[in-house]
């Protein structure tokens, strides 16, 4: 929309861009947990059709977002039950230690962590 705006009127040619460049803190956990939302049924989704990695980056993230920034509140942090298969799977894998529901894609995040901080 332009600086100046008058009813009916053509504007003068100017530009103005304007974006919330830090959103409320309220606005961001909606946002994050419309997210997860989406990334439950698309994680869901690729799993069931065989993209187990897909799948399993889109678990990282959502498992992350929700560690960050819900991990004050449980009753927000979701059970990430549409990713419930993919939590399954990772906890056959010999990495997962096996002593929570969420233990083979939090041993996964340790290991992404570790191997990009030892490149920083």
């Amino acid at each position: 929309m332009p600086d100046r705006y008058e009813t009916n009127t053509l504007p003068r040619g100017s530009r103005v861009t304007q974006w919330l460049g830090r959103p409320s803190e309220e606005l961001l956990h909606n946002g994050i947990r419309h997210l997860s939302e989406c990334l439950e049924c698309i994680g869901a989704q690729l799993h069931s059709t065989g993209n187990f990695i897909a799948a399993v980056e889109i678990t990282l993230l959502y498992r992350h977002l929700h560690k960050k920034f819900f991990a004050d509140n449980e009753t927000s942090t979701g059970t990430g039950g549409g990713l419930s298969a993919v939590f399954t799977a990772l906890n056959q894998l010999p990495l997962a230690k096996q002593n929570s529901f969420f233990s083979g894609v939090d041993e996964l995040q340790k290991i992404v962590e570790n191997a990009v901080q030892a490149r920083t």
